[in-house]
């Protein structure tokens, strides 16, 4: 919050003054245009992970909580709690864009799209010890998010100053993530007889993006901008199966679901062609 009202006053403080004649005077912003844009994003993605531990009355199924003790339900509580966190992606962000406005008197009104490099990647590990039948047992459980593109069709409304439009922006914002979670315990000293397991799952979401900016216009065709927006682009949930090779007879997996968002700030500069 403090990065996006540095980046406001930057913008709103720069020198745009103008008497009311002026104001409107002509109309300069509206029909088509296209443009570019470069910036930075800084988002956060938050992990919350569930663990099965099925059964009915004192019988628990699963590879960590097999067995007749309801005390085994805190190995797949444990997991859960171990996979639950967030961390903070960030990166640079740019791409195209085009857009339309039509100006009435001092106030602009428009429809813009653009599609940017989005490449918001994070990865968290978490390690954690079963608390009964097994106890000292470790395990660790990562999870991470991906993405590499994002694309927005947003509404814009603005007032003009002299030669700046000063507006708020507000629509849809759509990006591919992929989500992945990996389980793996040191049940055996013995490779490949541990437990483990590892899901993954890639999602086209639509979400929400909602700023505002500055735009100058320069001369007669073009302007440059300085724009704020906030993208939240919803969950992906990944569900790893864990089985242990030395548990085959016939005991279950036990489900380790991960869900994990994205939300993210992106503050950037653009330039702008009207034709």
């Amino acid at each position: 919050m403090k990065k996006f009202l540095c980046f406001l006053a930057v913008i709103t403080c720069a020198p745009i003054t103008a008497s009311a004649a002026e104001r409107g005077a002509t109309n300069i912003w509206s029909g088509f245009y296209v443009g570019a844009t470069a910036g930075y994003a800084w988002g956060q993605s938050r992990s919350n992970t569930t663990s099965d531990c099925p059964g009915t009355g004192a019988v628990r199924l699963g590879y960590y909580c097999d067995g007749s003790a309801p005390a085994l339900i805190g190995n797949a509580v444990a997991v859960a709690a171990a996979g639950s966190g967030s961390t903070n992606p960030a990166g640079f962000t740019g791409g195209g864009l085009a857009g339309y406005n039509s100006q009435r008197g001092d106030w602009v009104f428009g429809f813009e799209t653009d599609l940017s490099s989005f490449k918001l990647n994070s990865a968290r590990s978490s390690r954690g010890l079963y608390p009964v039948a097994g106890a000292g047992t470790s395990f660790v459980l990562n999870s991470s998010i991906d993405s590499s593109w994002l694309w927005t069709a947003r509404a814009r409304a603005g007032w003009t100053v002299s030669n700046a439009l000063i507006y708020a922006t507000g629509g849809l914002a759509i990006s591919e993530l992929t989500a992945a979670n990996f389980f793996l315990d040191n049940a055996s000293t013995v490779v490949g007889a541990n437990g483990s397991g590892s899901g993954s799952a890639r999602e086209v979401k639509v979400g929400y993006s909602i700023g505002g900016g500055a735009e100058w216009s320069l001369t007669r065709n073009w302007s440059i901008k300085a724009e704020y927006l906030f993208v939240d682009l919803g969950e992906v949930q990944a569900v790893a199966r864990v089985t242990n090779p030395n548990f085959a007879g016939g005991t279950p997996a036990n489900l380790v679901t991960t869900s994990t968002d994205l939300t993210a700030h992106i503050a950037r500069f653009g330039a702008n062609y009207r034709f």
